[in-house]
Parts: C-alpha cells; structure tokens; sequence
C-alpha cells in the first residue's frame, strides 16, 4: 500500500488514499509457523489430509496392559480412578476396532498423563 502512497497517519486515511485503496487488490499473507502446519496459499475448493506418524497399536497394547496391571498399585481417590479406568476402556476399545482413531487414542493418552500424572512409561 505504501507504494501507491497509502500512509494513514493514526490510522485514518485521506479521501485520496481511500480511493486508490479501493480500486487495488491488495494480498497480505500472514503465516504462524507451528509443528505440524499446513498452509495452502492461493487455493479454490481445496482439500487437505495430513498423516502424523501412526501410532504403534502393539506398544499401546503393552502399555495397557501395564497400565491394568499397577492400577491397583496407583494411590488414587475414587473418581480419579474410576475416570482412569474409563480412559483404559475407551483405549481398549480402540484397539478393538477394525480402525482404530489415532485422535481418540491421543487424547485419552493426554487425558490419562495430564489428569493423573501417571507415568506411563515407568509402569
């Protein structure tokens, strides 16, 4: 804009400055850069898919079974338990399922680490 001589001053703009403003096409791209980002730039009716890593189904399964294992040992109230406990069935189901959501399984992994602080690996 400052090329076609669009300052503003305090962020108002003279009559002139709306006009040429008004009759140019002006393209401001902003990006934030993130892990894991897509961007499409420029696109019409497009589609995006994107694959993190797959999660490894048999490890999972050794984990809960771990998981089952010390739960009795873990040192929670009741409702924390009792939610643990559905976060396993929610991940076994999971495993169950001829196609089993890496959303899902994320989340209730995050879910069981976060609320808990059980550390999974160290079962």
């Amino acid at each position: 804009m400052e090329k076609d001589g669009i300052f503003g001053e305090g962020m108002t703009f003279s009559k002139a400055e709306k006009e040429v403003a008004s009759s140019t096409i002006y393209n401001v791209e902003n990006f934030i850069m993130s892990s894991n980002a897509q961007i499409q730039k420029n696109t019409q009716h497009s589609n995006q898919t994107q694959n993190i890593g797959d999660i490894d189904l048999n490890a999972l399964s050794k984990v809960l079974h771990t998981l089952k294992q010390g739960l009795t040992e873990l040192d929670l109230p009741k409702d924390q338990k009792s939610e643990l406990e559905s976060e396993i069935r929610t991940l076994d189901a999971q495993l169950d399922s001829p196609k089993p959501k890496s959303v899902v399984i994320r989340e209730s992994l995050r879910s069981t680490r976060a609320s808990w602080r059980v550390p999974l690996v160290a079962l």
